[in-house]
């Protein structure tokens, strides 16, 4: 072929473009932009995750012995098949509720004083250490519960970032803080086998952290509504969960902060305290004062609407307690770190 000729060598045509003053509409889609559109990349990718976590889940549960899972968290007794339940869902419902139909009259606090539970927290720890005996995880068993709680924060971690692209609440801050709370239960099981910490307490600062931001993210702390009348719509199982879970985390770090003896194997029952340590403790602060101002900022968007309320003769003994179950479960919010701060 003689490559000199041009008439042997055919050109695909020239596309024909539009000229600076025309508009080009024909094959541009109207009315969808890309992150208006619920476009799922991978369907299988969280189906495939929580298939991992509960493949964890049991492997953690054939490596524990069952007496070293002995807790008053019902999450964590031992059950057939998954020792890990989070049972607590069992506990509330989906259906918002108005305050006059959940009887909140009958309700006027939900935690107990920081104290009382500390002292009960107290006493539950040194009679699960009485139970466990010289019972102990071994590395292997560290090493799974290790990448359990790290799978599970992750999964955590990206159904709220998908939650955030929806508009519809799909993943409640309720619900997250009910999974959390499980892996907190996990997490305080490891410490009362009553050995040398393992990267526990960097966990409490992690979520801790992550907290920040959920709460910050979240519109609602209660998945609350409110209706066209300006009448609270709220379940109230919810705000038990949510002020319930800032104790347990409160109780179980300000417990870490004062410290526990642990008897060390080496014949002569020696012993060693294991408690926070001030490079700890010094992360730990910041990171719970900004997140009980975030806390407190939120509700207090509530209090003033129920207070306007309350000054358009639309009080009644329902709006009057939910205002102060809030002051008093406001000034229990984290009381025993900050007390030690």
């Amino acid at each position: 072929m003689n490559i000199d000729n041009t008439n042997d060598i055919s050109s695909p045509p020239t596309p024909i473009h539009p000229a600076p003053n025309e508009e080009l509409t024909n094959g541009v889609p109207t009315n969808t932009l890309l992150a208006d559109s619920n476009i799922d990349l991978n369907p299988d990718l969280y189906e495939e995750e929580e298939m991992d976590i509960e493949e964890a889940k049991s492997n953690i549960v054939d490596e524990i012995p069952p007496e070293n899972l002995t807790s008053n968290d019902p999450a964590l007794q031992p059950q057939t098949g998954n020792a890990f339940n989070d049972n607590i869902n069992d506990a509330t419902t989906n259906a918002d509720s108005d305050l006059e139909d959940v009887e909140i009259n009958q309700l006027h606090q939900i935690t107990l004083p920081f104290n009382e539970s500390y002292q009960l927290l107290k006493q539950e720890f040194q009679n699960t250490l009485t139970n466990l005996g010289q019972s102990q995880i071994t590395s292997a068993q560290q090493s799974k519960l290790i990448n359990y709680i790290d799978e599970t924060l992750l999964q955590i971690q990206r159904k709220f970032i998908k939650q955030q692209t929806e508009s519809e609440i799909n993943y409640s801050l309720i619900q997250l803080l009910q999974e959390l709370s499980t892996v907190i239960s996990v997490i305080w099981v490891s410490i009362q086998q009553k050995s040398v910490l393992y990267g526990q307490i960097e966990y409490y600062i992690k979520i801790l952290g992550d907290l920040e931001d959920y709460v910050n993210n979240y519109k609602t702390l209660f998945n609350e509504t409110w209706s066209k009348n300006n009448n609270l719509h709220i379940n109230m199982q919810n705000l038990v969960i949510f002020f319930k879970f800032w104790q347990k985390i409160d109780l179980q770090l300000s417990f870490l902060i004062d410290g526990y003896n642990i008897v060390l194997n080496n014949g002569n029952q020696q012993t060693k305290l294991i408690k926070m340590n001030v490079t700890e403790l010094t992360r730990l602060l910041p990171i719970v004062t900004r997140l009980r101002i975030a806390i407190i900022s939120k509700i207090d968007g509530l209090r003033m609407r129920l207070k306007k309320n309350q000054e358009n003769n639309n009080d009644n003994d329902a709006t009057s307690n939910i205002l102060t179950i809030f002051e008093l479960e406001i000034s229990r919010l984290f009381e025993g770190i900050l007390e030690r701060s």
